[in-house]
């Protein structure tokens, strides 16, 4: 049985899409003040020097998960915030690569996935580095990869994270700990190589 609220807000989603002008403007200020809060969180974990705000990180998730036809529709609330942590780790690589283009991969300082963790002194180098781990685990496990996007991208605590994925939160507690384990290890091989 499906839960109303959720099935209203996949409503309103999907009125979104197609410019419905009975979708509440306090829903769209919610809605654009959940990805502003995910983007400040995203931006608190890099560089000092980043020169992407978290405005603009939201305007262009903005962009990207706007719906620009009527075959685009939002499954979920689920698939909704799924597809914001992709656009965010998107814009995120992409201002990554601009940036090392310019200076030719120089001045590039560490990125870890987050506080928790580290590979001792060998930090993550970059956020180009965390993509292509992110991308070989998305082709092993896409379900570890959807929990690493929605925790580090989406800024998600374990609870929101199990109410997303409709799991426990002692489920998402130990994929969050497999996930982060297979990074590590999938990083520091990297590194040796």
């Amino acid at each position: 049985m499906s839960d109303p609220f959720q099935t209203q807000m996949t409503a309103i989603l999907n009125g979104m899409s197609k410019d419905d002008a009975s979708i509440p403007e306090d829903f769209v200020a919610l809605l654009y003040g959940e990805l502003k809060q995910m983007a400040k969180i995203q931006m608190v974990r890099q560089r000092a020097d980043h020169t992407l705000q978290p405005t603009a990180l939201v305007n262009e998730i903005w962009m990207r998960v706007q719906p620009d036809s009527e075959e685009h529709s939002w499954e979920s609330r689920r698939h909704f915030f799924k597809a914001a942590a992709c656009a965010m780790r998107s814009v995120l690589v992409d201002h990554a690569r601009g940036r090392q283009a310019i200076k030719r991969g120089g001045g590039e300082k560490p990125v870890s996935l987050n506080e928790e963790i580290h590979m001792g002194d060998e930090d993550v180098d970059s956020v180009l580095e965390l993509d292509e781990a992110l991308s070989r685990l998305e082709a092993e496990d896409p379900d570890l990869a959807e929990l690493v996007q929605l925790r580090f991208y989406a800024g998600m605590a374990h609870e929101e994270i199990a109410d997303q994925l409709n799991v426990s939160v002692r489920t998402v507690e130990r994929r969050w700990r497999a996930a982060k384990l297979w990074l590590l290890d999938d990083l520091s091989e990297e590194a040796r190589t």
